[in-house]
């Protein structure tokens, strides 16, 4: 006999069956995302103009083999790449910066990945503190780091004068000017980011990133594909940059002035300030801009009472940032100055190209005292560990 059903139970049964999800309408999905693309519409004119273009004009000259750029009477051929790669001198040059490029990746690769190691078994605190340690040079003008060295190098410097009186050699090393000297050098440079890549790959990775660009309405490709747009000046040599633009600038009578050089350290900053405000808002809680829309707050009082004050911290340790980026920067700025327009890192470069000046180091001291004070600010506001990684958590 087939056992009697009762409606309770029935109905029971039919709410507690799982619900197929609505699929939403692209148009519904396409009025997600527009509003956060109209935001980002300035800031990607801006790295489109101003970036993705001169990269491209440059592509665009390569191409080029007289001196009439662009005119009537411009020779389109691929003679320019023939004589870089016939060449011997070219060629030579190459092979010595990919030697030296090599070697310099194993030196911070050996020297990184015990520290890499080591912080990810840390707790969050040690991890915090070496992260500190590992990043505070990066804080640092790279011209007043390279004068350090230029002095420790030196025939008479520390690191002879202390071998010299250990008795393991009897006359200077020829450090300074030698390839071991640059090695050295770019070693010291990319090992804190060699250390943070490794030890990023060891973090357990936090989902609530990806809530961070869920912001913009955007899905995972174009997420990824917009961060990769504006970071993108990260992943082009200074020097290729700085060149670029000096020849992207001279037709519209911008190399040289004020306005050119300071949309160059825009280009090199947005970077920095995008990843560390993402930082701060990878651990936002988006519950809270959508319970203060749902009591009446337009979306400009949301941003300015709720948003604003949660991720302000990151924001302001990015525009820090920025702040030490610019002032660091000597590749880009070298091409950008004029004789009436020279900041204070082009100054020590140009007179540690004559002969040791007193004048320098204590030039370079003011540097470093900037550079601490602000590191101290960063690490009051936000933790200069957790802006780069290093207050991540690891499960057990």
């Amino acid at each position: 006999m087939e056992p009697i059903r009762s409606y309770a139970s029935q109905e029971i049964e039919q709410q507690t069956s799982p619900i197929e999800p609505q699929k939403q309408p692209k148009s519904k999905k396409r009025k997600v995302w527009v509003p956060g693309l109209l935001l980002l519409t300035p800031i990607l004119l801006f790295i489109f103009g101003f970036f993705v273009i001169p990269m491209l004009y440059i592509l665009y000259l390569s191409f080029i083999s007289t001196d009439n750029l662009g005119g009537a009477e411009a020779v389109y051929s691929i003679k320019n790449y023939t004589q870089l790669f016939s060449d011997s001198y070219y060629l030579s040059s190459l092979w010595l910066t990919v030697k030296i490029s090599l070697y310099s990746v194993l030196v911070a690769l050996f020297l990184g990945y015990p520290v890499a190691l080591t912080m990810a078994k840390s707790s969050a605190r040690i991890r915090g503190y070496i992260t500190l340690l590992i990043v505070s040079p990066l804080l640092v003008s790279i011209v007043v780091r390279n004068f350090g060295w230029y002095l420790l190098l030196l025939p008479n410097g520390t690191i002879n004068q202390t071998l010299m009186a250990l008795g393991i050699i009897d006359a200077p090393l020829k450090l300074l000017f030698s390839e071991i000297g640059v090695v050295i050098g770019l070693s010291n440079a990319y090992l804190p980011f060699m250390i943070l890549s490794i030890v990023a790959s060891l973090y357990n990775i936090d989902p609530s990133l990806d809530k961070a660009g869920a912001i913009l309405g955007a899905s995972p490709f174009r997420k990824s594909y917009i961060t990769a747009l504006l970071t993108s000046p990260l992943s082009v040599p200074q020097l290729v940059l700085g060149i670029a633009l000096l020849m992207y600038f001279t037709p519209m009578m911008l190399a040289g002035t004020s306005t050119g050089f300071l949309i160059a350290h825009i280009v090199i900053c947005i970077p920095y300030v995008m990843r560390l405000v993402l930082t701060g808002l990878s651990g936002f809680d988006y519950n809270l801009e959508r319970a203060a829309a749902i009591l009446g707050a337009n979306p400009l009082t949301v941003f300015m009472k709720v948003t604003l004050p949660l991720i302000g911290s990151a924001a302001i340790s990015g525009g820090l940032f920025a702040f030490l980026t610019s002032f660091d920067n000597v590749t880009v700025s070298l091409f950008m100055v004029s004789p009436e327009m020279r900041t204070l890192p082009i100054e020590i470069f140009s007179q540690m190209q004559d002969a040791y000046n007193p004048i320098v180091a204590s030039v370079s001291s003011v540097v470093i005292f900037i550079s601490v004070l602000l590191i101290v600010i960063l690490e009051k506001i936000q933790g200069v560990g957790k802006v780069f990684g290093g207050s991540h958590h690891t499960n057990g």
